[in-house]
């Protein structure tokens, strides 16, 4: 069984990541963050002349995203320590990347936290695991974070 556990870094992925590990030994699991997408230097900003930022400013862009990415899924791999996992960053929008990389690795649960936002924060504010539970190519196990 093929098992992404989502994680952002945060408490509550965190409290996530452990109780995927309790509910599915044996499995093949993959800690799986998203990054933001990957600046190209000398795309345009928005209609405006010029480009949106520097060879140097897109590089340095990049290397941070990587830098944070890599941090979330090290702190996660921490919480579980002794937990055989793999670890993924994928590029793109948290909801929408996860559920594509899902789908092309054949998993077939996805793990990810909540922290239980109502109806209309999740409106106005837009909800990672809410995306992946209606979009998802798989079964969802959401985790509430407990108060």
């Amino acid at each position: 069984m093929k098992v992404f556990i989502a994680t952002d870094g945060s408490d509550v992925s965190i409290e996530a990541a452990r109780q995927g590990v309790q509910l599915f030994p044996g499995a093949q699991l993959t800690l799986v963050t998203a990054r933001a997408d990957e600046f190209v230097p000398g795309e345009m900003a928005g209609g405006f002349a010029g480009p949106l930022m520097s060879p140097e400013e897109a590089d340095e862009f990049n290397t941070e995203a990587t830098i944070t990415a890599e941090g979330e899924l090290a702190r996660t791999a921490d919480a579980i320590a002794g937990t055989h996992t793999d670890q993924l960053v994928i590029e793109g929008e948290a909801g929408p990347a996860i559920c594509q990389a899902a789908q092309d690795h054949g998993v077939d649960v996805i793990v990810v936290g909540s922290h239980g936002k109502g109806a209309l924060k999740r409106t106005f504010l837009g909800s990672v695991s809410h995306h992946i539970l209606q979009h998802a190519p798989c079964p969802v196990l959401v985790v509430r974070h407990q108060k």
